[in-house]
């Protein structure tokens, strides 16, 4: 495995720490995290190891973050720039155009922020469509770094897997979160056009494919598949009941 140097520098209030994504097997998770104390100058120094490309994310606070695509044997600076308010975070270093492309779209802490832009929405298919379009244009910007060769074809696909990752999760998380108002009784039934919406992010599911485990949000994709999984047992553990009564009616 090679070695990565990541130099950090915090400019600003200086925090107590900068934390980063420990990539456990390539896993950018916050649940594996390490640490390190910035200087008096708001410097400072981590040190990873990969084999292949993968993401770290690193924060200085929870609001103060930004994501690193890492390539084994490279070294890369950070700037924490908490004056700037347009331009906190910033990255210079090997692949700094996709670096910059890719952290100039919004991403949220956790995937259900993302899905509440969508709640108060009624039309299912105005839904898929503004997901898929955005989902679209923002590969087609990680594509055009590919054609200009500013990115390898292996870069660009784990670039393009997270995003088919992260769009894919808000559109099944939505869906679930609909189906969640109708448990709790906000609203009075689950439409039948939110629950294809909801199946229908998986019609071409991504778990084939070993790139995915690397993408931050996998585990939220994966949780909306398996509760997806659970509410399809469900219906069908309440439908045999049913089925079984109308049987015994005709046998009468």
């Amino acid at each position: 495995m090679d070695k990565i140097v990541i130099y950090g520098e915090i400019i600003g209030e200086i925090s107590e720490k900068a934390e980063c994504t420990n990539p456990i097997h390539g896993i950018c998770n916050w649940s594996f995290t390490e640490s390190v104390q910035p200087d008096s100058l708001g410097k400072f120094q981590i040190e990873t190891a990969a084999k292949e490309f993968m993401f770290i994310k690193i924060r200085t606070s929870y609001t103060e973050q930004g994501t690193l695509i890492v390539e084994p044997g490279t070294i890369y600076n950070v700037r924490f720039n908490l004056n700037d308010k347009e331009n906190i975070f910033s990255i210079t270093g090997k692949s700094s155009a996709i670096q910059k492309t890719y952290n100039k779209f919004p991403k949220p802490e956790h995937i259900q922020f993302a899905a509440r832009e969508f709640l108060r929405d009624t039309i299912a298919t105005k839904i898929k469509e503004t997901i898929e379009q955005r989902k679209t244009a923002e590969i087609a910007e990680f594509k055009k770094l590919y054609s200009d060769k500013l990115v390898s074809r292996k870069l660009f696909d784990m670039v393009k897997t997270d995003t088919t990752c992260y769009y894919d999760a808000v559109l099944a998380t939505t869906a679930w979160i609909k189906n969640l108002m109708t448990i709790q009784g906000r609203d009075q039934v689950f439409p039948k056009e939110f629950e294809d919406l909801w199946k229908g992010a998986f019609d071409h599911p991504l778990f084939p494919n070993p790139e995915i485990v690397k993408s931050q949000w996998f585990n939220f994709y994966a949780e909306s598949f398996i509760t997806l999984k659970v509410f399809m047992y469900e219906q069908i553990k309440n439908l045999i009941p049913n089925c079984g009564k109308y049987l015994i009616e005709e046998v009468q």
